[in-house]
């Protein structure tokens, strides 16, 4: 998701999570739930590292 969106990864994952609870694709929604936490880590993270 970072590769493919980068900073806009966190939006598109947020907009999965909407559309899999709309279809009461609730593992599926858990799922992207987790991915969305280590998607904001890897994006917090990398936003915090030293500029070159």
């Amino acid at each position: 998701m970072i590769d493919r969106y980068g900073k806009d990864a966190l939006v598109e994952v947020d907009q999965r999570v909407t559309e899999l609870k709309i279809r009461g694709q609730h593992e599926a929604e858990k799922l992207w739930m987790e991915i969305r936490e280590t998607v904001r880590f890897l994006t917090s993270k990398s936003d915090n590292g030293p500029k070159h």
